[in-house]
């Protein structure tokens, strides 16, 4: 399965869980109308230092949805450029996809396919 990927939206902000700072993200839908995140900063405020990295990949919205209120561990993703599904080896992805899955609604996130991306691997 290749997946296909659109921009829906510009940057959006989330609050870290712990610490100053907030997240800059974007989302991301595939061709069956499945949402992911993508972080872009971290620490994104005017003379902020970054602080923790994060990998660049697709995090699967439904694929963690129901996980938003416990810790996420190395969690899979999409890479944008190889389009193939990749488990995160920084520890910080799986609490900087909780920390933006907080700020959605079930109303929000209705709107998209439940499929997991994870069935398929």
């Amino acid at each position: 399965m290749r997946l296909q990927f659109s921009l829906i939206d510009g940057v959006q902000y989330a609050d870290k869980l712990r610490g100053d700072g907030r997240l800059a993200y974007q989302l991301w839908q595939d061709q069956y109308h499945g949402l992911y995140v993508q972080i872009l900063h971290n620490n994104d405020q005017l003379n902020a230092k970054p602080l923790g990295t994060f990998s660049c990949l697709l995090f699967p919205v439904a694929d963690y949805w129901l996980q938003r209120d416990t810790p996420i561990s190395f969690p899979y993703g999409v890479c944008l450029e190889t389009k193939m599904v990749k488990k995160s080896i920084n520890n910080n992805d799986g609490a900087f996809l909780r920390a933006i899955l907080l700020t959605f609604s079930d109303a929000m996130v209705i709107k998209y396919a439940p499929y997991r991306i994870s069935q398929y691997f």
